[in-house]
């Protein structure tokens, strides 16, 4: 059983994996000034960052054997370490959108090691709240000194700051705890073609297929609606702030059974968030539409983690589950750059809201008939 101090040092390190995703309002921002992206290429540029996620997820249960669990730490950060700083040195389109696959690739790795290794301890589903809630607690601060560092650097200086805190995280990797599977030298991926697990990924599928929908063009949509980059970024720190919430009331909930209902509720809020969006949109409207969202992404991947860990306790379908998340997250933006026209986005906010609604049926599903997927 990991210590406080290794469980704080694991969730730190869950935080690190996935910075770029936790601020990709300020990295669009700054590809678009930097690199002059248009619309459709900021949906590219989310498309392949998810994408390497999920390559990085798919490979996350063989490279973690490969190797001791601080080795692998080590590798992914020192990887993420040179694609962030490889787009410095050559700030072109191109080689932005392939660093950044890789970036996210080796984000992966780290992130689905350190969820297994959460997995593995005492109270996990309460623990996946406070991880949640950590990564909630950088995006405030992100988004907040994001424009700031746009402002007097560009893209550049947001991804040199990326470098900085994947070094400062290598500090972090001193003998981790062992994820479960490598505890119980099972085989990997057995057990992951259950029905009930595959309609659980599906729903994994779709929810982030919605988050990053959303989240890849709330900056478009309001700085079309004439917002300046300052009351975006506003909101949305506002709104990370609702997120934070959202993390501690998935933890504070961990003790009831309803998983299906608490997924209901982040449905709901999904499509609420979404509506929001729609023409025309004032301040208020999109303040409570950032809370809403932020709120239901927190509370409902807390959620997910927690019933994909209450199905297969082994711990080899929550390293798989990222997978899931990031391939959504891949479909999702190109999807909305495939029916977005002209500026006008409510056929990609209509995506938000049926693959959250979509998402939900899938885990009711996964929960009914079957209670756990068999170990072997």
């Amino acid at each position: 059983m990991p210590s406080r101090a290794a469980l704080a040092r694991i969730i730190a390190l869950n935080v690190a994996a996935i910075v770029t995703l936790c601020v990709l309002p300020t990295v669009v921002a700054g590809a678009q000034q930097s690199l002059q992206l248009s619309v459709r290429d900021v949906g590219i540029f989310s498309s392949l960052f998810m994408l390497g996620n999920m390559i990085g997820s798919l490979l996350s249960p063989y490279w973690n054997r490969r190797c001791s669990c601080s080795t692998a730490a080590r590798m992914a950060l020192l990887g993420m370490m040179a694609a962030n700083g490889l787009c410095v040195l050559i700030p072109t389109r191109d080689a932005f959108f392939v660093l950044q696959g890789f970036s996210g690739l080796f984000g992966a790795l780290l992130y689905s090691l350190t969820l297994s290794v959460i997995a593995a301890t005492p109270g996990a589903h309460r623990n996946f709240g406070f991880a949640v809630a950590a990564q909630v607690a950088f995006q405030a601060i992100g988004l907040l000194l994001g424009p700031v560092l746009l402002a007097r650097g560009g893209l550049g200086l947001v991804l040199r700051f990326f470098v900085v805190l994947s070094a400062l995280a290598l500090a972090l990797t001193f003998r981790l705890p062992p994820p479960r599977s490598h505890s119980t030298g099972s085989r990997p991926g057995a057990g992951l073609t259950h029905p009930a697990i595959l309609a659980a990924f599906g729903g994994c599928f779709l929810f982030y297929a919605a988050i990053t929908i959303y989240w890849t063009y709330v900056e478009p949509i309001a700085r079309s609606a004439g917002f300046s980059s300052v009351e975006i970024s506003r909101s949305l720190a506002v709104g990370v702030a609702a997120g934070f919430c959202g993390a501690l009331a998935a933890s504070g909930c961990s003790r009831f059974k309803s998983r299906n209902g608490m997924l209901a509720i982040g449905a709901f809020l999904a499509v609420a968030s979404a509506i929001l969006l729609l023409e025309p949109i004032s301040w208020p409207r999109l303040l409570l539409s950032s809370c809403l969202f932020n709120f239901t992404w927190n509370f409902t991947i807390a959620t997910q983690y927690s019933a994909i860990t209450a199905l297969d306790d082994t711990g080899r379908a929550i390293a798989q589950a990222p997978a899931f998340h990031t391939a959504g997250g891949a479909a999702g933006p190109a999807l909305g750059a495939l029916v977005i026209s002209a500026h006008q986005f409510a056929n990609a906010l209509g995506l938000v809201a049926v693959a959250a609604v979509l998402s939900l049926g899938l885990f009711w599903l996964a929960s009914t008939p079957w209670r756990r997927v068999p170990v072997g």
